[in-house]
């Protein structure tokens, strides 16, 4: 059994369907448009002027010389630290003249200073030798005059010996005379008496006499004996003249050797001075030696490296320029510290706040778009004092304009391309009913 199946047609649309969607279709596309167009035009507030700025770091020459730069010019990336060239001072030569001359005072001086140790150094040693013969000469002299001291007071005892021994003869003739004396006194008596001759009392006179004589020349033995001390008490022996003799020899050696001792003192402290002299001549050569290496280091010769990487903005000095210190060599864009200067309407002031997000447009270039944020919101009606040392400043500004500083996400490394876009016009376009950034 066969079934047949017949299908319906469908129906076909009518012609004049096909148009009325397609005009509805236009329609609201104009219509989106013109509200995308109305959104962006009426409820968002755009720029009037607005450009890419960033930082400018300065490369100055550390020292005053001729410049030696290499070959870089505007738009060139540099790394950090990379070499840049070189500042040569001409002045430095008269350093080098003036080190080479103190150099040369120091070497003399240091010859000096070894002359006159060691003269120093021979001088101690001969005052040292001086010294132990002076104090020889010292025991010498004392021991001599112990000995001469014990000589004297043996002759001295030896002469009162010989006076106690003249003095007792003396004594005991003058005894006997006396005794004689008296003998013959009473003989004589006996003799007138009767009792004896006359022969015997005359007798015994003149022994009596010879007795006195005896004393006499006693008398006259014991005071030379005297007169003979004094004399040698006067005169002295001539051992005691000997004794003095070396004596007076040692102390005069003694004399000779303390006079040399004086001088050499003299010449000595005279020695010691020129040391100190020089000593204080070679600290202070050093001293200006060690300044003029400093200073020779310092001025003589500066590498010029680049503080930043970044690209370089402008030249400002050329090969074979002579530079004072601190004079500006080349300045470099910092792209990693790059910000947007805008322009907007003061009327529009009261709706901006700090931290709201923004989008920008790189004129020229509509691939070029980035997010960012209100960092600050300048006030000023009609002025506006930007920042030092970046690269662009409004100098023209308009009137009843609010100046913005705008932070950026950069969505592409920072590079030499196009000066990482400082400078570069952008448009900015901040949504009036834009949300604070995070939020």
């Amino acid at each position: 059994m066969f079934f047949k199946l017949k299908l319906l047609p469908f129906p076909i649309p009518e012609r004049t369907s096909f148009f009325k969607s397609t005009r509805l279709l236009l329609a609201l596309g104009v219509m989106g448009f013109s509200l995308t167009f109305l959104v962006q035009n009426i409820l968002s507030i755009r720029s009037s002027r607005a450009y890419i700025n960033s930082d400018l770091t300065y490369i100055r020459a550390p020292i005053a010389g001729n410049l030696q730069l290499n070959n870089y010019l505007p738009g060139e990336w540099v790394e950090a630290n990379t070499p840049l060239g070189a500042v040569t001072n001409p002045r430095a030569n008269t350093l080098i003249l003036r080190r080479e001359e103190l150099k040369t005072q120091l070497a003399t001086a240091q010859k000096s200073l070894i002359s006159f140790s060691q003269q120093a150094n021979t001088y101690e040693d001969i005052l040292a030798q001086i010294n132990q013969r002076i104090q020889k000469y010292d025991v010498q002299i004392e021991t001599q005059k112990k000995l001469q001291n014990k000589q004297r007071n043996l002759e001295l005892a030896q002469t009162k010996r010989n006076i106690n021994q003249s003095y007792s003869e003396l004594k005991r003739q003058k005894e006997e005379a006396a005794i004689a004396q008296k003998e013959a006194q009473r003989y004589q008596q006996l003799a007138e008496d009767g009792v004896i001759s006359i022969s015997q009392a005359e007798k015994l006179t003149s022994l009596a006499k010879q007795s006195q004589e005896n004393v006499n020349k006693g008398s006259e033995a014991y005071q030379q004996t005297l007169n003979q001390l004094e004399i040698n008490q006067a005169n002295l022996s001539s051992v005691q003249i000997n004794f003095m003799l070396r004596i007076s020899d040692t102390e005069n050696r003694q004399q000779q050797l303390l006079i040399h001792q004086q001088d050499l003192a003299k010449e000595l402290i005279s020695t010691q001075q020129k040391i100190l002299g020089l000593n204080g001549e070679i600290d202070a050569i050093k001293n200006e030696l060690s300044k003029i290496e400093t200073q020779f280091k310092i001025d003589s010769f500066a590498d010029i490296k680049s503080s930043i990487g970044g690209t370089i903005w402008s030249v400002k000095s050329r090969t074979g320029e002579y530079l004072e210190t601190n004079e500006v060599i080349l300045s470099m864009v910092n792209c990693e510290n790059r910000w947007v200067e805008a322009l907007v309407p003061e009327q529009n002031a009261a709706k901006l706040t700090p931290g709201m997000s923004v989008k920008i447009k790189l004129l020229g270039e509509r691939q070029r778009r980035w997010k960012g944020e209100i960092l600050a919101i300048r006030a000023g009606v009609g002025r506006m004092n930007a920042g030092e040392d970046v690269v662009g400043l409004l100098q023209d500004l308009p009137k009843r304009q609010v100046a913005l500083r705008i932070g950026v996400e950069w969505s592409e490394p920072a590079n030499s391309q196009d000066f990482c876009y400082v400078g570069r016009s952008v448009e900015v376009i901040i949504p009036r009913f834009g949300n604070r950034k995070g939020s």
